[in-house]
């Protein structure tokens, strides 16, 4: 295992949560500016999130896809299809079910948690499939250099 690879994806990682921690600080912003600033920052998560799906993790599928790329672009459709009826039924069910009166004081820091939370599981679930890349393609120069399959059978890797 390459050290100096290990050690960059660590300090990548690191500086990605340590300033997404920092984000934390607008939490404790006034309501006011909270709510000036809270449609701009998550126009900006949003794009960050669709610029990285679509310019490197839907690429990366499409690669090891291989011979089966029409079935990424259809899992990939579903997936906006069912976030976009996800988001208009709750939509809907929010201001069709307004339940009791009650303060929206704290909505802003409410969509802040949330907010935070996704780019979190978002971190957590980018930084799971990198650290497994290293090791998939160490097995796989490591496959086509000494021609063994993973069964252990020798022979040339197309059949």
């Amino acid at each position: 295992m390459d050290i100096g690879l290990f050690l960059s994806v660590m300090a990548a990682s690191l500086l990605v949560a340590v300033v997404s921690l920092i984000c934390t600080v607008f939490l404790y912003v006034s309501d006011s500016r909270l709510k000036i600033w809270m449609p701009r920052l998550i126009a900006i998560a949003v794009g960050v999130l669709l610029g990285d799906a679509f310019l490197h993790l839907i690429p990366d599928a499409l690669d090891l896809a291989g011979g089966h790329q029409s079935s990424v672009g259809l899992w990939v459709l579903v997936g906006v299809i069912s976030f976009f009826f996800m988001e208009t039924v709750l939509q809907w069910r929010h201001e069709h079910n307004p339940g009791p009166s009650t303060d929206r004081a704290g909505a802003p820091a409410i969509e802040a948690y949330k907010f935070l939370s996704a780019q979190e599981i978002d971190l957590i679930a980018n930084d799971a499939v990198q650290a497994g890349k290293p090791y998939q393609q160490w097995r796989d120069r490591r496959k086509t250099r000494t021609g063994t399959h993973l069964d252990g059978a020798h022979g040339s890797l197309v059949d």
